[in-house]
């Protein structure tokens, strides 16, 4: 059992957490592919999302968040780290990451690898149980918002 999927974006809650009860009312906190941000007058962040494990880091798109986190999950560039939880073999899916909008940063984080590991197939279903989230496949060129 491995609570690594959720512990980045946990850790971010907490320090939003944190910081608004020292006062404070505009905040963006961002932790190794996790970002939060917050604001007590509901600023619009612009977050892009870049060419994954390249050189240049191309800008592929941008999301608008506001009051929520935006997680990535997928292969570091050398190959995928995730591992099917059925079979323990390296999950191959046709995308290189997968974003994931939601409230909390703790929910982006882990439905983000969750959804990486998933077959394509079963995705549709696992989806219908959040529909608070967004979805975001990314590929070297393009990316794709469900």
């Amino acid at each position: 059992l491995s609570l690594n999927s959720g512990a980045q974006g946990y850790a971010i809650d907490q320090i939003v957490i944190m910081l608004k009860c020292l006062g404070a009312t505009e905040i963006k906190v961002e932790l190794g592919g996790e970002v939060r941000v917050y604001s007590s007058q509901n600023k619009v962040y612009r977050i892009v999302l870049a060419q994954p494990y390249t050189r240049y880091h191309r800008i592929l798109g941008e999301v608008s968040l506001c009051n929520g986190a935006i997680s990535t999950s997928g292969s570091d560039g050398k190959g995928a780290h995730i591992r099917d939880p059925h079979t323990g073999k390296k999950v191959k899916p046709p995308y290189v990451a997968i974003c994931v909008i939601a409230p909390c940063a703790m929910w982006s984080d882990a439905l983000a690898t969750t959804i990486f590991a998933m077959p394509v197939s079963k995705r549709a279903a696992f989806l219908r149980k959040f529909p608070h989230i967004r979805v975001i496949e990314v590929y070297q060129n393009r990316i794709l918002f469900y």
